[in-house]
């Protein structure tokens, strides 16, 4: 009776190495990407489509002012001071050239190839130019704090000067350490509000470092109401709705703050980082703004187009848009920096 026996190998290739080379790989019907990061300043800001033209501009006006007639004054006689001279300017915001994310494919990748990647490459390259746009109207926020106002000569009850920074010990370690954020947040609503900003519609920007810190700080100032078991900002449990306003902000978290020196790269006719005034993005705490604040001229949105390429066996995929952002109301706009 034979003992032993050499069952046939199917998986082995020309009968040696392993017995499992020519098993198929399955397939588990799902692809691992990379998480998407969320982006959240499209609809924060104000945007201007365009049909043709480079630029757009806006007219910015100043204020009026009032005065009592007196018996008898001539008000066409300016030595009486009844005529106004309504102070004028202008904001000009220029579309960059296309910002464009490109690819190419190849015929035999998509012929051996298991699973349909076309789409999914597709998505991430709008995705990347929706960060990029995330990214440089966040650090203009942070460049419109420190920009000098179109407007020079208002009456006195009328401030349009930049909102400016404020310095603070930017930490939530503690509790009082936290307190020492929400009086600067205070600090910078109540600049917004001293400038005429209209309170309903400001908003905070913050790192998620930073807003879970807030979150998690012992006895958090921050959800006082919650423990007190009747505030307005959700369930200490539920991260995503535990800090949504402190003094009047609507606060949100963003992976696109600006940290580094230089920040996002410049425009082709617009400054968002390297070269701009107070372009050192290295301190930024958080960023406190009117949706007025920045405007967005827009020519083109997003496009993904596909091309044939003999010369290379496969396709050029280009996605792309055509937008420009810029500073409208640098007194809408306000800096927290770490002291």
């Amino acid at each position: 009776m034979v003992s032993n026996i050499t069952p046939t190998a199917v998986g082995q290739q020309n009968l040696t190495g392993s017995k499992e080379q020519l098993f198929l790989k399955m397939y588990a019907g799902k692809v691992l990407s990379t998480f998407e990061t969320e982006t959240k300043m499209e609809g924060m800001v104000d945007v201007q489509t365009i049909s043709s033209g480079k630029s757009f501009t806006f007219p910015v006006v100043g204020r009026a002012e009032a005065k009592y007639h007196l018996r008898g004054d001539n008000m066409l006689d300016p030595a009486n001071g009844y005529l106004n001279e309504v102070e004028m300017s202008e904001k000009v915001i220029y579309l960059d050239r296309p910002l464009v994310s490109a690819r190419t494919t190849d015929d035999w990748d998509d012929l051996v190839n298991h699973w349909e990647a076309a789409s999914r490459l597709a998505t991430e390259q709008g995705n990347a130019l929706a960060r990029k746009r995330d990214q440089q109207l966040l650090q203009l926020l942070h460049l419109a704090s420190v920009t000098d106002p179109a407007l020079t000569n208002q009456p006195s009850d009328t401030d349009v000067s930049q909102g400016g920074t404020i310095s603070a010990a930017w930490s939530f370690a503690s509790k009082a350490a936290a307190q020492v954020c929400i009086q600067s947040m205070g600090t910078a609503a109540a600049r917004l509000a001293s400038r005429n900003v209209p309170m309903n519609e400001i908003y905070m920007a913050m790192n998620p470092v930073d807003y879970y810190a807030a979150l998690t700080a012992p006895d958090s100032p921050f959800i006082v109401y919650e423990t007190n078991k009747s505030g307005p900002n959700g369930n200490i449990s539920d991260g995503e709705t535990a800090i949504n306003r402190v003094a009047g902000f609507k606060i949100f978290v963003s992976n696109h703050m600006p940290s580094t020196a230089k920040g996002e790269d410049l425009g082709t006719f617009n400054t968002y980082g390297d070269g701009a005034a107070s372009a050192d993005f290295t301190d930024i705490g958080a960023l406190c703004f009117h949706k007025s604040c920045i405007g967005s001229l827009r020519r083109q949105g997003l496009t993904v187009a596909r091309q044939r390429k003999e010369e290379i066996i496969g396709d050029l995929i280009t996605a792309y848009f055509i937008e420009g952002h810029g500073v409208l109301r640098p007194e809408a706009a306000v800096t927290i920096l770490r002291a």
